[in-house]
């Protein structure tokens, strides 16, 4: 059975793919052989609304959720991106509808929540909490 796209982000360096579904997969894609390499679900029939490559560490990507958390995932080879994998989960009041990383500094991600915030995240720190909220 198909289910809705709701965001897509093309791999920084390649032709891969990745798209998150509204039954809350993360599904990554070679978009010239048009096959699916890798793929995790973190919370089943959880809407996942926005995906973003970091365009700077191509082994990274976030994924929002309707689950009141930010995922972060890894691939262990960019190149091939089999075994998507979550490194870290980010806790959000609500629902989060809106990530993107930083485009000059890889440690970076932003969140737009259904609180009205925006919040900013190292993944490199030890703790799940924002580095600031605006």
């Amino acid at each position: 059975m198909k289910k809705i796209i709701y965001g897509v982000s093309w791999h920084p360096t390649s032709t891969k793919l990745a798209a998150v579904t509204v039954n809350g997969n993360c599904l990554i894609y070679d978009a010239l052989k048009g096959k699916l390499l890798s793929h995790c679900t973190p919370r089943e029939d959880t809407p996942s609304f926005r995906v973003d490559w970091n365009k700077l560490n191509p082994k990274s990507l976030i994924m929002s959720s309707k689950a009141e958390l930010v995922y972060y995932l890894e691939v262990d080879d960019p190149n091939v991106c089999k075994d998507l994998k979550i490194a870290k989960a980010y806790k959000h009041p609500s629902a989060v509808f809106g990530v993107q990383w930083d485009p000059f500094n890889p440690k970076y991600f932003i969140s737009g929540c259904n609180d009205w915030n925006v919040r900013l995240f190292d993944v490199t720190s030890n703790s799940e909490n924002p580095i600031k909220t605006f």
